[in-house]
């Protein structure tokens, strides 16, 4: 791991006296002022002069961030837990230095998992299913053509570009035509009550949704999707306000936009399905329950690796590659 970066940390004054250094021990969990995306940490180290805190929204070679105290510049998160976080095994040294494992521990770590099936084989179980392959009138009309016409749906009705305009001008029908994408089709790709209906309550016409169309813009309009850009979206979507009891922090709803906006290189995630998928190719996700850069980034590495393999037998784009996944599973 690479060595963390250096910064420094400022902590709250109190009224009875100078510096209340007891607010941020090992063990309690914080944000950081200024960069508030990289989400909830966690402290690890604490010595007199230095702490070590863990970020859950950081990639892994970047997660470990060694601060001087400062006054304000950590302050306390209102939580009591974190699975992600309480998952992490972290030492450092009497200096609050990051002890990385050992070689032969990350050797161990590193080694691929036994897989159930080859990607030939994989191929198989779809091909007797649809033995025409991806040409399969069957596979066509049953996997293909609906997801197709939600994705024109997108094109005709925001195209691109077209989404950062509406944002400044006509924000509520921007949310209202993303809406009509995900709703419009024979299959829907989220669950009526659950997650389409906290995407319903997060969009409607009375809420502010400025800020998660712009966050969105940047991911669809970057050349090449990265961990910040990524993470920018993921909190502006799931801090968007509810009227109602729902969660939208939940694997569906946040991939679901991107993967009918451009499903050329965004994946849809049912985790379920992607986990089995995964564990049978061998193939290590970094599952995260909620959802994280970490994970996604996973998800689509193995979404090019299975397009590499399945474009030479007709695969287009990342709808048949969530198609297939589900498929040879089923």
């Amino acid at each position: 791991m690479n060595c963390p970066v250096r910064d420094t940390i400022r902590l709250p004054k109190t009224t009875q006296r100078g510096y209340q250094l007891s607010q941020i021990r090992v063990g309690s969990y914080v944000t950081h002022s200024q960069r508030p995306a990289w989400g909830i940490g966690k402290v690890f180290g604490q010595s007199a002069q230095h702490v070590l805190v863990g970020f859950q929204n950081l990639p892994q070679a970047e997660r470990l961030k060694r601060f001087e105290w400062r006054i304000g510049l950590l302050e306390s998160a209102n939580v009591k837990s974190d699975a992600m976080l309480d998952s992490w095994k972290v030492e450092c040294d009497s200096t609050c230095h990051h002890i990385p494992s050992s070689a032969s521990a990350k050797k161990k770590s590193d080694e691929p998992l036994e897989a159930e099936w080859t990607f030939d084989q994989a191929y198989e179980r779809f091909h007797q299913k649809f033995p025409a392959g991806f040409k399969d009138a069957s596979y066509i009309k049953s996997e293909r053509e609906w997801k197709v016409a939600q994705h024109r749906l997108w094109v005709d009705a925001i195209g691109k570009g077209g989404l950062r305009a509406m944002a400044a001008n006509a924000p509520e029908q921007a949310a209202q035509l993303i809406l009509r994408v995900v709703q419009t089709s024979p299959k829907p790709l989220l669950q009526a009550k659950t997650e389409l209906g906290a995407l319903r309550d997060a969009l409607g016409p009375t809420k502010t949704v400025a800020p998660f169309l712009n966050a969105l813009a940047d991911l669809l309009d970057a050349p090449v999707v990265t961990s910040g850009l990524y993470t920018d979206y993921l909190q502006a979507l799931t801090s968007m306000p509810l009227t109602k009891t729902g969660d939208l922090s939940k694997w569906p709803t946040v991939t679901v936009i991107p993967f009918l906006a451009q499903p050329a290189r965004h994946m849809l995630m049912k985790a379920s399905m992607t986990r089995k998928v995964a564990k049978s190719l061998g193939f290590d996700l970094k599952f995260l329950a909620t959802p994280r850069w970490e994970t996604y980034e996973r998800l689509l590495a193995l979404s090019d690796k299975l397009f590499e393999f399945l474009q030479p037998h007709g695969a287009k784009d990342m709808i048949d590659v969530q198609a297939f996944m589900g498929v040879i599973v089923d």
